[in-house]
């Protein structure tokens, strides 16, 4: 794989940090250098990708402004180049490549002012036409990468750096969209993108201004919808040149060349998904500028290829590989251009693998100081196929899902294809360390104590390791979730709720009547749910009057919903007030794992049968109304209201809402049935000057109105739903009912 990490199917995430086995030399096989280019011209910047055992490469022709491509299959000879004639400035405006799941090669690459694509099935030898992508002032360099769904992805900068833009087509490179993926000041340069196996696309650039560089790299990911962007690279020098790739676990890797006074480092550094970069790795450190991006890619067994370029004794540059095998460092790097008096500087690296080992194919752009005769050269290393690594298994209480003791059993098996552990090491939340507990193959099984100091309802990861002289494994995990107590939600609540839908011929939303804490029946609702730190789930509850004795018969089961919502009764039999006053009851609970409320959840219900009394009306209320009595302006600033028990918390008056009907004087008076069929029920205090709609509470309904004297009636409520005596309007002349306010209807 290339820097643009053509074939997920070969990468492999190495999830947990393993300890160093040491710096070790590259145990590698390598080819002979070919030239692939073997051009008069100047050849330059080339991009390559693998897929299976097919290699394709790419590069430019600086003088016939061609775009080249090769490609050949593994351990095959490279055939002369195809030339095509784009225009392409090819110094600046370079080339890149991917290859789709089926086989399907693609390029993407600009002419002047217009980035363009062209595609070529497998096993045919033609390029299709090409396909404007976007037009942007000089963009340079082109990137793509493709996803595992089809979807591919290029980025650019525009030719002053002012921003980084994208663009991805869903057909196959026939029509493309997108739009600015950030933009900076800085001149932003050097962009690169990689897909993981998750579909989702990861772009890397920097700024080339000293300022704005901020000693590290720019990365973006994909929400979606838009580009979340954030800055790369621990403390240290100017970063340039970042490249980037994801493994089959979409852990992004990155490697850029850092400056560190006169001398320059290549690094590496990582990012497990929903985590933080980390891991940076200085690869190599060399006397004067590295000059040119590092090339990057990774291999099925978690193996980091890198190649670079560092100039050499004999004054010109060599272009250099490293690999990071699973669990070790970077080995010491090899020599791949042996070409001391040359200038070896662009390189790319791209890997397969089979049962052989894993090859690395690096592709470099050769040639002389000073002269634009440079040839585009390929190299393979051959690693020998690596040992499998030690695998194990884990499970908790013989794969229980929850527990409410810390101490747990731990059985730990190997998995491995080959090789027998001797050692292993445990740890709950956290990367386990060093193996270093006698392990008994095949299964080892042993006593452990989860870490609850943080007394959370909550699961338990709990990690291992399996290791011997060798060689470790990589972290491996079980879960249990740990609840060592029961807790509840619970709340006792005024059970007069709506029971009519409708009001006056319209539908209308319900509210409470009336304060949650009161109540002026002899029951109320009681909800019980689980608790933030409840995991089993409640199966039990009991609710008994405050201070009785708890028994057996007091039990009742939880629904299998999960939640209770019961209506209950009790017994007004506190000695005054005609048993008006505070209730008391305690709840009790019980989870799954039989786990009890360590004391009972203590609730508290007001019951409440008197009504509250209106004050200040000596007659009815002065009323305007206007011009077709469709609306009411009723003068309420004399009425107050005093009640024996409700007190509102905030406002300090004496009642909670009020209940309005409207009728026609020839009817009569209202009647209880009409209050309790067409009664408009409001929580809080009427205006002073209080505008009424007459359709609102309107007995009868709108569509039973006929023209004539109609009056307003109101009662206030206290925080139980009881009423007070009653106050009216004056009458009111309605013609016609002139708009519909749809308010909320409360059954009392």
């Amino acid at each position: 794989m290339s820097h643009r990490r053509r074939c997920l199917c070969y990468m492999v995430l190495m999830l947990v940090t393993l300890t160093s086995l040491g710096r070790l030399s590259l145990a590698a096989t390598a080819g002979a250098p070919e030239n692939i280019s073997n051009s008069p011209q100047h050849s330059e910047a080339p991009q390559a990708a693998a897929a299976g055992s097919t290699l394709h490469v790419v590069w430019g022709e600086r003088e016939t402004a061609t775009i080249a491509t090769s490609q050949k299959a593994n351990g095959g000879t490279w055939p002369a180049a195809t030339l095509l004639n784009t225009g392409t400035k090819t110094a600046q405006q370079w080339t890149d490549t991917v290859v789709t799941s089926d086989g399907t090669s693609h390029i993407v690459y600009a002419v002047g002012d217009a980035i363009y694509h062209r595609s070529k099935p497998k096993d045919v030898t033609s390029w299709s036409e090409a396909h404007l992508i976007a037009s942007d002032s000089f963009p340079n360099p082109t990137r793509m990468a493709a996803a595992p769904d089809g979807t591919l992805w290029v980025v650019w900068r525009d030719g002053n750096g002012t921003a980084i833009r994208y663009r991805r087509s869903t057909n196959a490179g026939i029509s493309w969209s997108g739009g600015d993926v950030f933009a900076e000041a800085g001149n932003m340069f050097a962009p690169d993108i990689a897909v993981g196996s998750d579909n989702i696309p990861h772009i890397v650039w920097y700024l080339r201004s000293g300022t704005e560089n901020r000693n590290s790299a720019r990365y973006a990911d994909w929400t979606g919808a838009s580009w979340n962007v954030g800055s790369i690279g621990g403390p240290g020098g100017y970063v340039a040149d970042p490249v980037i790739t994801v493994d089959s676990k979409n852990a992004q890797h990155v490697a850029y060349r850092r400056q560190n006074g006169s001398n320059w480092t290549i690094q590496h550094i990582t990012r497990v998904p929903g985590q933080s970069w980390a891991n940076q790795t200085d690869v190599r450190t060399m006397s004067g500028d590295a000059a040119y991006a590092p090339g990057l890619a990774v291999d099925r067994q978690g193996g980091v290829h890198m190649t670079w370029s560092e100039l050499n004794a004999g004054g010109g540059r060599d272009v250099w590989y490293s690999l990071k095998q699973a669990g070790q460092s970077f080995a010491t790097p090899a020599n791949v251009s042996e070409n001391s008096g040359g200038w070896n500087s662009r390189s790319t690296v791209v890997v397969t693998d089979d049962a052989s080992g894993t090859a690395a194919h690096i592709f470099y752009q050769r040639g002389l100081r000073g002269q634009d005769v440079d040839e585009i050269y390929y190299r393979r290393f051959v690693n020998a196929a690596p040992v499998p690594p030690l695998t194990g298994s884990l499970t908790i209480n013989g794969g229980a899902t929850v527990t409410n003791n810390r101490q747990v059993n731990v059985s730990i098996s190997n998995t491995s294809a080959t090789g027998v552990p001797t050692s292993y090491s445990l740890a709950d939340g956290r990367d386990p360390g060093t193996p270093n507990v006698p392990f008994s193959n095949p299964t080892t099984s042993t006593s452990f104590t989860l870490d609850v100091a943080d007394g959370l309802c909550r699961v338990h990861t709990v990690y291992a390791k399996l290791g011997n002289t060798t060689s470790q494994s990589a972290a491996f995990a079980g879960t249990i979730m740990y609840d060592a107590s029961a807790e509840a939600g619970v709340e006792v609540r005024n059970p007069n709720l709506p029971s009519n839908s409708t009001n006056n011929d319209y539908l209308a939303t319900a509210v409470p009547s009336g304060d949650t804490a009161f109540t002026r029946r002899p029951d109320f609702n009681t909800s019980i749910w689980n608790g933030p730190n409840e995991c089993s789930g409640l199966t039990r509850y009991a609710l008994v009057r405050h201070g009785k004795a708890l028994t057996a018969g007091d039990w009742r089961a939880v629904p299998a919903e999960g939640f209770v919502s019961a209506f209950t009764r009790f017994t007004p039999d506190l000695p005054s007030n005609n048993g008006q006053g505070a209730y008391q009851f305690d709840v009790y609970v019980e989870d799954k794992l039989g786990n009890t409320s360590p004391a009972p959840y203590v609730v508290t219900i007001m019951y409440d049968v008197t009504g509250p009394t209106l004050l200040g009306a000596n007659g009815p209320l002065p009323t305007t109304h206007s011009p077709k009595g469709g609306v009411a302006y009723l003068n309420t600033s004399t009425l107050t209201a005093d009640d024996n028990m409700y007190v509102d918390p905030l406002s300090g008056r004496k009642h909670w809402g009020f209940w309005v009907v409207v009728k026609k004087d020839s009817a009569g008076a209202p009647t209880e049935t009409d209050w309790n069929v067409y009664g408009s029920v409001q929580a809080g205090k009427p205006n002073s000057t209080h505008r009424w709609n007459m359709a609102d509470g309107l007995i009868g309904g709108i569509q039973g109105f006929t023209p004539g004297a109609h009056t307003v009636y109101i009662r206030y409520l206290d925080g139980a739903g009881n009423w007070s005596n009653t106050v009216a309007s004056q009458s009111i002349p309605v013609q016609q009912l002139e708009f519909f306010n749809h308010l909320p209807f409360v059954s009392r």
